[in-house]
């Protein structure tokens, strides 16, 4: 039997007034930034799947406030949306921050700047890190550093983190919005959403799950609606399809058949379809009526369920994120 998460449109009033109250000291913060004065830069380069790159580029955000930094976000090397530019741009016209590609000019314009952790100087942007499996943490292939920082301040010019690992990625995703490009291609698949509709989400390649016990406990709960269906498992969507009898399934992407291999850092997949894809579950996700999701200790088992169920929440920031 699994544990369940299952979160619900309808907030507290008390709910609704702590998140209010905590965008509101979030915006007071970010308005500090009205003073011209920096103390350089924080280039994020996240690495992981989705929602490893947005934890890894919130805490990058934090620390780039509260230590009043420029924040440069490289995605070309993520598991997945290497391009970012291509479907986010900044959010913000107070906090500072800058999607780069890996092409980048501003890479030029930083040469010369001291860096930390020293390994990456001289090579900022070509240096690869690489996973050490037992530290868990991606370091420098001949010094063995970790390429990362600790929350202290520093008195170099530049600070590198390129790191893989979870957290409140939706934080992220405030400073974001979707590019003309993409949300012109998302807004296509959200018209197609029925006016009420529940949603799970079911990963099912390089972290297993018991899907047709977790079919089994929820098909008395989603009977009577339209059930969206988000994974990146082809066939679990024919098990949610001949298993929940009488339950309108759908879903809003390809998903493609990797015979249970991870989409996260996988040539086969990788590319604009997969991108949109992703972009799009966790949109239709977020706005269901009803978010029911596999957990285990009260907490998603997957932490795109995780970001999801943090939007869906905070409706605010999802509005921001496809505002024009």
């Amino acid at each position: 039997m699994h544990s369940l998460v299952v979160c619900r449109r309808k907030l507290s009033l008390a709910r609704r007034l702590a998140i209010r109250l905590t965008l509101a000291r979030q915006a007071w913060r970010f308005a500090l930034w009205n003073t011209p004065r920096c103390n350089g830069y924080v280039l994020c380069r996240p690495r992981g799947g989705f929602s490893d790159c947005c934890a890894q580029i919130a805490r990058c955000m934090l620390y780039a406030r509260d230590f009043r930094r420029i924040l440069l976000i490289d995605g070309s090397r993520a598991g997945q949306l290497r391009k970012l530019d291509r479907y986010f741009e900044t959010n913000s016209q107070s906090f500072p921050v800058i999607i780069i590609g890996a092409d980048s000019d501003i890479y030029d314009n930083l040469d010369g700047l001291s860096v930390y952790p020293g390994a990456v100087a001289g090579n900022l942007r070509g240096h690869a890190s690489v996973y050490d499996t037992q530290r868990k943490l991606h370091i420098d292939p001949e010094s063995r550093v970790p390429i990362c920082f600790d929350y202290v301040s520093y008195p170099h010019d530049i600070l590198v983190h390129a790191q893989c690992g979870g957290g409140a990625g939706w934080a992220a995703l405030q400073l974001f919005r979707l590019t003309h490009f993409a949300r012109t291609i998302v807004s296509d698949r959200l018209r197609m959403l029925p006016s009420r509709y529940r949603a799970i989400h079911i990963r099912n390649t390089d972290k297993r799950m018991d899907v047709l016990a977790f079919l089994d406990e929820i098909a008395p709960k989603v009977a009577g609606m339209p059930l969206l269906v988000s994974t990146d498992n082809a066939a679990s969507v024919d098990l949610c399809r001949s298993r929940l009898v009488g339950c309108d399934v759908f879903t809003v992407s390809q998903v493609p058949d990797s015979h249970g291999n991870s989409l996260h850092d996988n040539p086969d997949y990788a590319g604009l379809g997969l991108d949109i894809d992703i972009l799009a579950d966790l949109i239709a996700m977020s706005k269901a009526c009803e978010l029911i999701l596999p957990a285990k200790g009260g907490e998603p088992l997957s932490g795109f369920s995780a970001i999801a169920a943090d939007l869906h929440v905070r409706p605010s920031v999802l509005g921001h994120m496809l505002r024009s």
